[in-house]
């Protein structure tokens, strides 16, 4: 055979080849297609597409196409914790949702967080207890709430990107100045970790104590990791067996010793401090005492079969 004709069908072999790829890809291709897709939800929208069974790999592992949530235990600062790691595909899957349109009422958060498929839900910072909303500012689902930023509290705004901004003691030009669009934002605090920085300063907030930074309590946090990758954080108090609580300090040591944290934001804790997964309330185990609350934070499946 001659040079030419070995050429001419080596170049027949590759074209034959690249159609048979290019054919298996499109098939590929319309097979998945057919089996799922993954959703972008509204910002209104209040109905979910709830967990499939089938995508829970352990009693603490949840993996579909569109979200991941491993929960993992420890103890630190002689207390018990949970830490929930999250990654999702788009931000529409990170929401809040209230209790009452009004934000006054309360219920368990086991409750909210059934009514919309959630799958993990956190709560959030009981804004409704501040009737005046004296100092906050409040936006759920991109609704404002409350709109009296005073630079009482560190605010923490979420945008459509599903990023974390802490803003230090906001005032209303600190959110005007703002250039995003903030889908939820929510007023307690402090900020454990400032764009990567962790706050070390918590002694000199002595007249804005609302969270108790010195007394060992149960502590309840939501951070940023990396974009659309999160992961929250409770921790036991004194009223379960085998723990002291935590100061807001020593919260914060425990936080960035999870591993690197863009931004972590106290929400608010005690009684109210819920952590939900399968459905179920699954921290503080031992204790009767809660409070049913305004607002959850939750995470949602968006793969559609």
């Amino acid at each position: 055979m001659s040079k030419a004709s070995r050429l001419s069908r080596a170049v027949r072999l590759t074209v034959i080849f690249l159609f048979c790829l290019s054919v298996l890809f499109f098939v590929t291709s319309e097979k998945a297609g057919a089996e799922g897709q993954v959703l972008e939800y509204g910002i209104n929208e209040t109905q979910f597409q709830a967990p499939n069974p089938s995508f829970y790999l352990s009693e603490t592992l949840y993996e579909d196409p569109s979200i991941s949530v491993s929960i993992e235990n420890g103890r630190a600062y002689n207390s018990y914790y949970l830490a929930a790691r999250i990654r999702i595909a788009n931000p529409t899957q990170i929401r809040t949702s209230l209790a009452s349109s009004n934000g006054k009422d309360t219920q368990q958060a086991t409750r909210l967080a059934k009514r919309v498929n959630a799958l993990f839900a956190l709560s959030g910072d009981s804004f409704g207890d501040n009737k005046s909303g004296a100092g906050m500012f409040i936006v759920r689902q991109g609704a404002v709430k409350r709109h009296n930023p005073s630079g009482y509290f560190d605010v923490l705004l979420i945008d459509d990107k599903g990023d974390f901004h802490i803003i230090r003691e906001a005032k209303q030009a600190d959110i005007d100045a703002f250039e995003g669009t903030v889908v939820n934002s929510f007023s307690f605090g402090p900020g454990l970790v400032v764009d990567g920085v962790a706050t070390d300063n918590f002694q000199d907030r002595r007249d804005r104590d609302h969270y108790g930074p010195n007394a060992r309590a149960q502590r309840v946090a939501i951070c940023q990791t990396a974009p659309l990758e999160y992961l929250c954080v409770v921790t036991s108090g004194p009223d379960h067996n085998n723990s002291t609580g935590l100061t807001i300090e020593e919260f914060t040591q425990l936080i960035t010793s999870l591993g690197p944290v863009q931004n972590a934001y106290n929400l608010d804790g005690g009684t109210s401090s819920w952590m939900v997964w399968r459905g179920e309330k699954i921290n503080a185990f031992g204790s009767s005492k809660y409070r049913t609350i305004n607002d959850i934070i939750f995470f949602v499946s968006a793969w559609k079969d």
